[in-house]
C-alpha cells in the first residue's frame, strides 16, 4: 500500500481558497487515475492524502518507478486555476503485504508512517520498516510520558540574558523550556518539541510557559527587583489558536504584571500559515502592550515586508550568521545589511550565539543594540538568573582606544620572523599585535582597531593574499602590505589591481627601508581618514 501527501495543498487552501483546493483535488484524481490505471485501487483517505494499491508482484525497484512515474505526472502540465498556475508535487510512504501487515488498517498506518520519515527528509518516498515501527512506538510513548509531564511539574524555565551593547547591563531575556525527565535527565527543547507541535500539547505547554513568566515576573517585582522583560517563543500552533490572545491576556490579569515585562517571539514560518490572521494577532498584542520580536531573522523569506507589516520591535539575527562573523566577509556583511535595514525601520537588533569577545565587538561596531548567548552567559536555572538581576551583573566594556594611537598588526606562521619584525618596528612607538595564522589576525582584528598590516603570504589554511581579501572587505580602511620570501607575481598582481594588497614587499627586508614603508602606510591612513 502507497500513501500520498500533496505538498503545499494546505498553502494552496490558504492562499487562493477551498474552491481552488477542490480543483486541486479533482485534477489530482484524474491524473492518478490515468497514471495508475484500473488495477490499482486508489482512495482519499483525508485531507490531501490519498491512498492506493501495488500488484504484490513488483519489487522494490519497479515500485520506486511507479512512484517517480506518478510524481513526474502531478509535476508536469500543471493545474491552471482563475488565470493563475498551480503546481502540485507529492511524497510518498510504502508499506508492503504481508512483510509490514497482513490487514488494510495495519498497512496504511505503517505506510502513513513511512511517509512521515519522506516528509522529514529530502527524498520522495520512503519504505516502511521494523526500525521504523520501533521509533513510532517510541514517539507514542514519549507523548504519552510528556503529556503527564505538563501536570506533574515536570517542565521548567531556563532564562537566557540579553545584554545591551552600549551599557553591558542586562535589558531583557529568552524563556527556555527544559524536561526534567525523570529516567532521561534534563532534556533540551530539540528532544521534545517538535513532538509537542505534532501531537498538539504545544498549546498547554505554551500555556503553561506564558503563566509561568508572569508568575515568575510577579515574585520578583514583589520582592523589588530590577525586572526586565522575558521573551517567550510562540509557535504557528499557538498563533493559529483564536484563544491565543486571551490565555495571553488571563496570565498578566491573573499574575497583576505590566505587559511590558513580557515579549512575545516567533518566526517567519509562524506567519507564512495565514499571515492576515497572523497579523489581527499581532495587533491585538501590540494593543495589550507586550512587545514583539521577529526570531531567527536571516534564514527564511526574510522579507521586510515582515517588519513593516507586522510592527515588530526588534528583530534576532540567527546564531548561523554570527559564528564566522569575524572570519567571513559574507556572514558579516548580512549581518550588517540586517542592523542596517533594521534600523532604518526603527528596530532594535539583537544578536544571537555570540561566543568569543572578536563577535561582540564587530557587532557593536556595526551597532547591533543587543546579544544574547555564551560570551555573557548561557541559559540559567531560575535561581541563577535572580542572582544576576539582584547583583546588577553586567559586561565589562573595554576603554576605548585613543584616536591618536598607531596600532601594526604582524602575521606571519614563523615566530622568529614575527620576532624580528616586533624587535626592529617597536623603537618607532607603534603598538604591535602578532597573529601567527589569518584566522587568529581576524579574531584580533575584531577586537582592536588597527591601522596597518604585515602579513607573510605562505601560511597554512589561509595565505597572505586570501586574508588580506578578507580584511579588505570587512575593514576596507586598513593599509594591507605583504612581507613575503615566496613570489607568486600572478597572486600578487590579482591581489593589487583588486585593491586587497597595498604593496608587495619581499624578504629579507632591509630595516630603515621596511620601516619607511610602515611609516608611509602609516601616513597614508591618516590621509585617507582626513578624506
Amino acid at each position: 500500500m502507497v500513501v500520498l501527501d500533496l505538498e503545499r495543498f494546505a498553502q494552496i487552501n490558504d492562499q487562493l481558497g477551498r474552491i481552488a483546493g477542490d480543483a486541486v483535488l479533482l485534477w489530482v484524481t484524474a491524473r492518478l487515475t490515468r497514471t495508475l490505471g484500473d488495477t490499482n485501487l486508489l482512495m482519499r483517505v483525508g485531507g490531501d492524502h490519498f491512498a492506493f494499491v501495488i500488484s504484490n508482484d513488483n519489487q522494490d525497484a519497479d515500485v520506486a518507478q511507479i512512484l517517480e512515474k506518478t510524481a513526474s505526472a502531478l509535476r508536469e502540465d500543471p493545474l491552471w486555476h482563475d488565470g493563475i498556475v498551480i503546481r502540485v508535487s507529492a511524497k510518498f510512504g510504502v508499506a508492503r503485504f504481508p512483510d509490514d501487515g497482513t490487514d488494510a488498517e495495519t498497512l496504511l498506518k505503517h505506510a502513513q508512517a513511512a511517509l512521515k520519515l519522506a516528509k522529514s527528509s529530502d527524498k520522495m518516498f520512503a519504505f516502511f520498516s521494523n526500525e521504523m515501527d520501533a521509533l513510532s512506538s517510541q514517539r507514542v510513548a514519549l507523548a504519552e510520558q510528556l503529556r503527564v509531564a505538563i501536570d506533574a511539574g515536570q517542565l521548567v524555565l531556563h532564562y537566557q540574558p540579553k545584554v545591551d551593547m552600549i551599557s553591558g547591563e542586562i535589558v531583557g531575556a529568552e524563556a527556555l523550556i527544559r524536561w526534567q525527565h525523570p529516567d532521561k535527565g534534563l532534556l533540551p527543547p530539540t528532544a521534545f518539541i517538535t513532538l509537542a507541535e505534532e501531537t498538539g500539547l504545544i498549546l498547554p505547554i505554551g500555556a503553561w510557559v506564558i503563566d509561568a513568566v508572569c508568575a515568575q515576573q510577579a515574585i520578583w517585582v514583589a520582592a523589588g527587583y530590577r525586572v526586565v522583560p522575558i521573551a517567550v517563543n510562540v509557535s504557528a500552533v499557538q498563533l493559529a489558536k483564536k484563544d491565543f490572545l486571551h490565555t495571553l491576556q488571563s496570565a498578566l490579569s491573573k499574575h497583576a504584571i505590566s505587559s511590558k515585562l513580557l515579549d512575545i517571539e516567533l518566526t517567519e514560518s509562524a506567519l507564512m500559515k495565514d499571515a492576515d490572521e497572523a497579523a489581527e494577532v499581532l495587533q491585538g498584542v501590540r494593543e495589550l502592550g507586550c512587545g514583539l520580536a521577529l526570531d531567527d531573522f536571516g534564514t527564511g523569506y526574510s522579507s521586510p515586508a515582515y517588519l513593516k507589516r507586522f510592527a515588530f520591535d526588534s528583530v534576532k539575527i540567527d546564531r548561523s550568521f554570527i559564528m564566522d562573523i569575524t572570519r567571513n566577509a559574507g556572514d558579516a556583511a548580512i549581518a550588517t545589511a540586517i542592523i542596517a535595514m533594521a534600523h532604518s525601520l526603527h528596530l532594535k537588533v539583537v544578536a544571537e550565539g555570540v561566543e568569543t569577545l572578536g563577535q561582540f565587538n564587530y557587532l557593536r561596531a556595526q551597532g547591533c543594540d543587543q546579544i544574547q548567548g555564551y560570551f555573557f552567559s548561557p541559559a540559567v536555572s531560575v535561581q541563577v538568573f535572580a542572582s544576576d538581576l539582584r547583583s546588577a551583573r553586567r559586561i565589562l566594556l573595554p576603554l576605548p582606544e585613543p584616536d591618536d594611537q598607531q596600532t601594526l598588526l604582524l602575521v606571519d606562521d614563523e615566530p622568529h620572523i614575527s620576532a624580528a619584525l616586533f624587535r626592529m618596528l617597536r623603537r618607532d612607538g607603534y603598538r604591535i599585535l602578532i597573529a601567527t595564522s589569518g584566522a587568529q589576525a581576524l579574531e584580533m582584528l575584531a577586537i582592536n582597531r588597527v591601522q596597518v598590516i604585515i602579513s607573510d603570504q605562505r601560511m597554512p589554511e589561509m595565505s597572505g593574499t586570501e586574508f588580506l581579501e578578507t580584511v579588505s572587505q570587512m575593514y576596507p580602511d586598513t593599509i594591507r602590505m605583504i612581507l613575503s620570501g615566496y613570489t607568486d607575481l600572478k597572486v600578487v598582481t590579482e591581489s593589487v589591481n583588486r585593491g586587497a594588497v597595498f604593496k608587495f614587499l619581499t624578504k629579507p627586508w632591509e630595516d630603515d627601508l621596511l620601516r619607511e614603508h610602515v611609516r608611509d602606510a602609516f601616513r597614508r591612513f591618516q590621509a585617507e581618514v582626513k578624506h
